[in-house]
């Protein structure tokens, strides 16, 4: 499986104003249940885990 570089930007939904914006590596080892393979990229992307979205973005999740 490869490591994969995602770039995440939160932003506000009524004003489209940029909340926060990182940059994190896939780290969540775990197969999905399949996967579209072509010749030309054989490669299995990683993903990120729910650890990493509620660090990067935690702060932002609350109720109203």
């Amino acid at each position: 499986m490869d490591k994969t570089i995602w770039r995440a930007t939160l932003r506000e939904l009524r004003t489209h104003r940029k909340l926060s914006q990182v940059t994190l590596t896939g780290e969540d080892p775990s197969c999905p249940g399949s996967v579209l393979l072509s010749d030309s990229d054989p490669s299995v992307d990683s993903h990120l885990s729910k650890a990493q979205l509620l660090q990067a973005f935690g702060r932002y999740a609350g109720t109203s």
